[in-house]
């Protein structure tokens, strides 16, 4: 790391990190389970099982919601 101005510059690594760290958040993981997947050597532990339940996680809402709409349009057809 360094400065070009009043810039600062990161090593690729470093800015790799952080591109996957807010990919981990934007995706709903805590920063916890982001440290785990990304290890503390610098490789990475990608947990497939943990990355499926964080997606079964939040495809949860989503089918509760279709449903409920679902059921709307059914309570349209009877009235």
């Amino acid at each position: 790391m360094g400065r070009c101005g009043l810039r600062r510059l990161f090593d690729p690594q470093v800015l790799e990190r952080l591109a996957l760290i807010a990919l981990g958040g934007a995706a709903g993981f805590l920063l916890d389970e982001v440290g785990l997947m990304l290890g503390r050597n610098g490789q990475l532990h990608i947990d497939r099982q943990m990355l499926n339940a964080k997606a079964d996680e939040l495809d949860r809402p989503l089918a509760d919601s279709h449903a409920r709409r679902l059921t709307a349009r059914r309570g349209l057809l009877c009235a």
